[in-house]
This record gives C-alpha cells, structure tokens and sequence, in this order.
C-alpha cells in the first residue's frame, strides 16, 4: 500500500480526483440523494465551525466539487468571497461552470494548487481556512499546516474535516493476522475473499500503514501538528459512528470505491478473484446490502483552531 500511495501521487492528480469525485455514486440516482445527504451533515458542522461573517474571505483547501464553498456562499450571502483551491485542473474548471451558473463567479477565485505548497495564495489573505478530507492524501501534513497558518489571518481560524482512516489499516491487518494463525477459521474462506478487497484499499501491515498518507497519522496527530505550526486556541472533535451502510445496491457497491487512491470492487473482483470465487463472494455478501444488514463505521476528526493576532 505505500507503493500503491506513492504511485498515485506521480499519476496526473486530475484525473485521479475528477474521476471519483464525478462517479463516487456510482451513476446511481437514488444513491446519489443519500450521499448528498450524508455529505451535507459534514459541510455544516465544518461551517458551523468555521463562524463566518460577511465581508469576510473563505480559502476551501481541495474544493473538489464545492460543497464546502458552494455551502458557505448559500449561508452567508454575497458578502462572502471564496477561494477555490485544489490541484485537480478539471475539478477547478466544472466549480468555476457551476459557480457562473449560479451567478456567484464575482465573489470566487480559482487556485490551482496542492495544500502543502499553496505558494499562489497571498500570506495573511483568509479570515477563515476549510478543509474536508483533503488532508488525508498529503503526504507531508506538518509542511500543509504551515501552509494553513501562513494563508490565514491574524485572528482568522481553521475549520477542518478529515477522516482518519487508521481503523480501516488495522482491521485489514488483525484479519491477515487471524487467518495466518487460525487458517480452519470457520469463515475462513469470506475472510480470505474480504481481506483479498480491503488489502487492495487499506495498507495490510503495519509498515505499510506507517508509510501511506492516509494512514500514517491519527487525529491527535492532526492537533498537534496544528499547535506545532503556531495555531492555539485548537479544539478537536473525534466522531465515531457505527451505522448501517447507506449502500443498499449490489451494483452500486461493486460501482464505487470509498477513497480515490481505491480501486472499485468489481476491478478488484475481476482482476484478483477466480469465477467461483466472485460467485460466492456474490452470494454472501449481496443479501447483506440488499436487505440491510451491511455495516459501515465512520470516524472524523474535527478541528478548529484560531491563528493569534500578534
């Protein structure tokens, strides 16, 4: 899995996030409603910290579609001006064509750059710095909030969303653990198919999960990396919920994939599993979604923190 990170690092940026961002429902409607729904509950906590006022700047780090900015401006109004940063040159280019049909282009600005060298944005130019699960996929996380407190005005704040994805690592790893020591497992055989899934999506050992950048930090980590660049007055929000999944299709679970460095299930299933093996895997696992009985464990980090005025 650190191969696999570093590797999609050096592919075109664009196309990688673009390519998710626009088929993360999968091409299906009706989940494409529910995830809409599930992302805004993520966009107004984020605003709600952020405590913006008009007449104020906004710098959204990793934009991609807009939800975070798009959000702010439906909030606060005209008196809002938002910058738009990402390292994706299409995902600039489709916010910029939504912004213009929505009749807001006068308050945005557009810059393309990646959260750890955002040298074509102005030191000291935002009131307030936002971030949704954009921090996950740098590698160099401390150079990222140094970043953040430059761009950030004296007094201005940071409000920040991001998943940690530790859990997903260690699960995959305790479960190639288990079967190497209990391989008569009586669910030895779903195990070995799962863990044949999560491996191609989640590091599955501990030094590959030391080495990826989406799990090689924790949020207490995040916390203190802010403090360490000069943030204070910093608070932090663990939230972990064990839910039900919202993936009630089988088509849509082999249609997606939970982060854009992942693959989908049905590559995964084509490429790594034999016909038997994704008939039973089919078997098993497809009355799960459909009759509900999926499960799926959440776990965000939400961080605020004030840059000081002297």
């Amino acid at each position: 899995m650190a191969e696999h990170g570093k590797q999609k690092q050096t592919i075109s940026s664009s196309d990688v996030w673009s390519s998710w961002l626009h088929n993360r429902s999968g091409g299906d409607a009706d989940y494409a409603m529910v995830l809409s729904a599930y992302l805004a509950q993520m966009r107004d906590r984020v605003l709600d910290n952020a405590i913006l006022g008009p007449g104020q700047t906004l710098l959204d780090i990793g934009s991609g579609d807009g939800l975070i900015p798009f959000g702010a401006i439906e909030r606060i109004g005209s008196g809002l001006e938002v910058i738009f940063s990402d390292i994706s040159k299409p995902m600039l280019s489709y916010v910029q064509k939504v912004a213009d049909a929505r009749g807001v282009m006068r308050q945005c600005r557009f810059a393309e750059c990646s959260a750890d060298r955002m040298g074509c944005i102005e030191s000291d130019s935002a009131d307030v710095v936002t971030s949704r699960a954009a921090l996950a996929f740098v590698a160099d996380k401390l150079t990222a909030f140094a970043e953040m407190f430059r761009v950030t005005k004296p007094g201005g704040r940071i409000s920040l969303c991001e998943p940690i994805l530790q859990d997903d690592a260690f699960d995959t790893i305790a479960m190639r653990q288990l079967l190497g020591e209990q391989p008569d497992h009586p669910q030895a055989r779903i195990m070995e198919l799962d863990l044949r899934l999560n491996a191609s999506r989640y590091p599955s050992t501990v030094e590959a999960a030391a080495a990826s950048p989406i799990t090689s930090y924790s949020e207490r980590d995040l916390l203190n990396m802010a403090i360490a660049v000069g943030f204070r007055a910093a608070h932090l929000e663990l939230h972990i919920d064990v839910r039900p999944g919202l993936i009630t299709s089988w088509d849509v679970f082999l249609s997606t994939s939970p982060h854009p460095w992942a693959p989908t299930a049905r590559e995964v299933l084509e490429k790594q599993f034999t016909a038997k093996e994704r008939e039973y895997f089919e078997n098993v696992k497809r009355p799960m979604f459909e009759q509900g009985r999926s499960q799926a464990k959440d776990v965000f980090a939400y961080l605020t923190a004030t840059k000081p005025r002297s």
